[in-house]
């Protein structure tokens, strides 16, 4: 849930996500 949050906070947190690592912290 908190990906969704960074998310619609911040595009570049959503765009590293998909890149399958979880970077945007």
């Amino acid at each position: 849930r908190r990906i969704f949050l960074h998310f619609e906070g911040v595009d570049s947190a959503f765009r590293a996500w998909v890149n399958g690592m979880p970077v945007g912290y």
